[in-house]
């Protein structure tokens, strides 16, 4: 069967943006939305957070639903899954306002079965849900350059596609529901792993009595972290080796000598 033609799906500008949890993360992306000359409406339960941006432009909203009614698009940036839960669905929340055409952007970091949860919820009460993780923090958020790893469907995707680049330098689409949520936990996993073997490499270095700057020059030097960092994920074969596979280039034995 000849597969269907790619459509090319021109993002859709929003006319107002809402911006639910201004803390650490929420403010510097209200802010740069602002900066981008987007219309912005902000909700908090911290009425100085509200203050502080309806003072830069921002217009505030008493609660989710009305926000929901006027936006058309947003961003929620609440700690938990239960934060996102209440605001889509509590009382006064985001469901109330009845919106089929509000696409509801999941920036928090839920689990998986959270996230599946609340999206099969949304859908039964017709709220569109995407999960929208954002990669480097508050300092990226704030200079533009964070990545934004956004899941759902094409056509969910390029709507966002104006809000996102207000305040992120790459933004990533992988589809499905969970989506860009799944790749932000491998990222993290990864980041987290990461620093463990850097403070690991750091208390062998004390213990041996070899100052750090050493440690970090012949590392950089011989460039070897992000080589094998990037080993596997540049596609090496990652399939459990069976028992009368070849010898491999890298043995136990041959890393063993390596480590004494």
């Amino acid at each position: 069967m000849a597969q269907a033609a790619e459509v090319n799906i021109s993002p859709i500008k929003p006319s107002r943006i809402g911006v639910i949890g201004i803390g650490n993360l929420g403010r510097p992306i209200a802010e740069r939305l602002l900066a981008a000359g987007l219309s912005v409406a902000v909700f908090d339960t911290d009425l100085a957070a509200v203050a502080n941006l309806n003072a830069q432009g921002a217009s505030a909203c008493n609660t989710p639903v009305e926000m929901a009614r006027a936006a058309d698009v947003i961003l929620l940036v609440v700690r938990t899954a239960e934060d996102v839960e209440a605001v889509l669905f509590g009382q006064s929340g985001i469901a109330e306002a009845q919106r089929p055409d509000l696409l509801v952007c999941i920036v928090s970091t839920v689990a998986l079965d959270d996230l599946k949860r609340i999206a099969a919820k949304a859908a039964e009460q017709s709220l569109s849900v995407v999960d929208a993780a954002i990669g480097g923090g508050a300092p990226a958020v704030s200079t533009g350059t964070a990545a934004a790893m956004i899941g759902g469907t094409p056509a969910q995707y390029n709507r966002t596609k104006d809000v996102f680049a207000a305040f992120c330098g790459d933004l990533i689409h992988v589809p499905g529901i969970g989506g860009g949520m799944r790749l932000k936990l491998i990222k993290n996993h990864l980041s987290y792993l990461t620093m463990m073997v850097g403070l690991e490499a750091a208390t062998l270095a004390r213990a041996a009595d070899i100052d750090l700057p050493l440690v970090t020059r012949v590392m950089d030097s011989s460039n070897l972290v992000k080589q094998f960092l990037y080993l596997y994920l540049d596609g090496a074969d990652i399939e459990p080796l069976e028992r009368n596979a070849p010898p491999a280039q890298i043995t136990t034995q041959k890393a063993m000598a390596d480590l004494c």
